[in-house]
């Protein structure tokens, strides 16, 4: 059953016409609002919504501020899979308590990173980027070095630093390689062909590995985890890849460990700050590969985001929030789990 009164969903994230469109077809009799004040990424700072106060379930990216004086919006859906700015303790006993919703859009953006960090790991393997480097600067026949330096994924060994929403799909594409996976998570992982590692058992996952795929979020116990020391515990020529967030890395760290051939290569999406300046030494380092935060984007993503909010709306708009916040009672961590980083990428408030 519908609610008695239209609901007012307001939304400054940036969407095309069609877009719009769809999304005023879909929650018809609802009506969106659109904030004059637009963004496309959380990267971006949050501005100040005035138009929020109307509504009753938003879109976009707001300030915290805005999110403790309006109530009246029962539920807030973060157009990006990272929530680092909303990770307050205030704004999530506050929802908590009056029962609201608080969402993001992992499953949105899972898919494109999932296929970057693939792509990535496959140009490693066959020397792609080396090869396309030589086109560009002496155009010689590497023939012998780059025959020598192919390798396959097959039956290689990779490790996850966490294991949220974001790192299931890469799991499932590289299934067909029969890779063997380890992924470092403070809670149980459940998923198939994928062993738990902890704080003890990470140094010897580490030490075997030929990949290592970094995709931890930004807060407080992740920044700089991937450290000197975890750096030098890795498999010598092993590959490193950041699609989680800059800060949790040492980047000088990592740069000493790609100048000391410690590490045979390494792939960032992330990097901080960002924008990279143009001198920084991760330019120039030795197959350090950058990529200026785009594995998430995609042609579709507009679409993509209003099918996922589309599909959440009929529990938010029919104050089935218990539906949607049961999804992370379920995976909650433990106050006496171990101490690693916290690495769900979905965050529902529970009651």
């Amino acid at each position: 059953m519908s609610p008695s009164r239209p609901l007012v969903i307001w939304c400054n994230y940036r969407l095309r016409p069609a877009s719009v469109s769809r999304l005023r077809g879909a929650i018809r009799p609802h009506r969106p609002v659109l904030d004059r004040n637009q963004t496309h990424t959380d990267m971006a700072p949050a501005v100040s919504a005035r138009k929020l106060a109307r509504a009753n379930i938003g879109i976009g990216q707001v300030t915290i501020e805005d999110l403790l004086a309006h109530p009246n919006v029962r539920s807030f859906h973060i157009a990006s899979a990272s929530y680092t700015r909303y990770d307050r303790t205030e704004l999530m006993q506050h929802f908590s308590r009056s029962g609201r919703s608080l969402t993001n859009t992992s499953q949105v953006f899972a898919e494109p990173c999932a296929q970057h960090v693939l792509a990535m790991m496959l140009a490693f393997a066959r020397q792609l980027l080396q090869s396309a480097q030589t086109q560009v600067i002496d155009r010689a026949w590497h023939y012998d070095e780059r025959r020598e330096g192919s390798k396959l994924l097959n039956h290689q060994n990779v490790v996850i630093l966490g294991f949220g929403a974001m790192a299931k799909r890469p799991v499932q594409l590289l299934a067909p390689f029969e890779v063997h996976i380890g992924a470092l998570r403070r809670c149980s992982i459940k998923t198939r062909g994928v062993t738990a590692l902890t704080s003890r058992s990470l140094p010897l996952a580490l030490g075997r590995a030929d990949h290592v795929i970094n995709i931890l979020p930004d807060k407080p116990a992740t920044r700089g985890f991937a450290s000197r020391s975890l750096l030098r515990r890795v498999k010598k020529g092993a590959i490193f890849y950041n699609i989680g967030r800059g800060a949790t890395v040492d980047q000088p760290a990592l740069l000493r460990a790609l100048q000391s051939r410690r590490l045979g290569g390494a792939y960032l999406d992330v990097v901080s700050p960002e924008p990279l300046p143009p001198t920084h030494p991760l330019w120039k380092a030795r197959n350090c590969f950058i990529t200026p935060h785009t594995g998430g984007e995609h042609l579709d993503e507009q679409e993509r985001l209003v099918t996922h909010f589309i599909s959440l709306f009929p529990r938010v708009s029919q104050n089935g929030v218990h539906k949607i916040t049961n999804c992370l009672a379920r995976s909650r961590v433990s106050p006496h789990s171990e101490n690693l980083p916290m690495t769900s990428a979905l965050f529902f408030p529970v009651p």
